[in-house]
């Protein structure tokens, strides 16, 4: 006896019935067919056409037990909705530091223990000497813009039109970030500071917030 797909079939005619359901074949009673919900390609026949809606019967004692799954099932799923937690922050402990009291935040770099290359972000192990145990720097919150681009179609999540740049900083790392003002208004060579802001929409709806570096306050 051949598997046919009847979620269609099923959908339609048989969603109100939670527990397993014995379909006979008009003109056979010796042809039947099962199918238990929640279990996809369940139903058995050789042609799920050949069977009347007014031909379905429930079986006596079937469905309690597969009811109670698909309840647990149900509360599982929803627990877990519950429990998920919204990702509003792009901060990370190897990246940015940003305290809670409201002072400067400033990126993280690391140097190496052994040979004393300093990079930013961490690259483990050291790509110079292979070493593993690293010291965090507070780096330089100011640089010099060295390049930058508008960006008028941008990627999901991103309100365009928005800036990228690439940042001299004065420990002799060059940091790749967002840019926080209008277009066609950075030039080379300007000098820059870090601040934190919006730099996207996570699929929630929320904002990502992150670093992202700006024209020097006027004082």
């Amino acid at each position: 006896m051949g598997s046919v797909c009847a979620e269609k079939f099923v959908a339609e005619d048989f969603t109100p019935v939670l527990g397993p359901m014995m379909m006979t074949v008009p003109g056979n009673e010796n042809i039947r067919g099962v199918f238990l919900p929640g279990h996809g390609n369940g139903f058995r026949s050789i042609d799920p056409s050949l069977i009347r809606r007014d031909s379905r019967k429930i079986v006596p004692g079937f469905g309690k037990q597969e009811t109670k799954l698909l309840k647990e099932r149900k509360m599982a799923k929803t627990q877990k909705k519950k429990e998920k937690e919204p990702d509003i922050t792009f901060f990370h402990d190897d990246l940015l530091h940003a305290p809670a009291d409201g002072s400067e935040a400033f990126l993280k770099g690391w140097k190496c223990k052994k040979c004393g290359q300093l990079d930013f972000p961490k690259l483990t192990p050291c790509p110079n000497c292979w070493g593993s145990e690293f010291e965090m720097v507070p780096l330089s919150r100011t640089g010099t813009l060295y390049s930058c681009t508008d960006i008028y179609i941008g990627a999901p999540g991103m309100k365009t039109p928005y800036i990228f740049g690439y940042i001299d900083l004065p420990e002799n790392l060059r940091i790749f970030a967002q840019l926080e003002g209008e277009v066609d208004t950075f030039k080379c060579n300007e000098t820059v500071e870090l601040t934190t802001g919006t730099i996207g929409i996570n699929n929630d709806g929320l904002p990502i917030t992150s670093y992202k570096f700006k024209k020097v306050s006027q004082q």
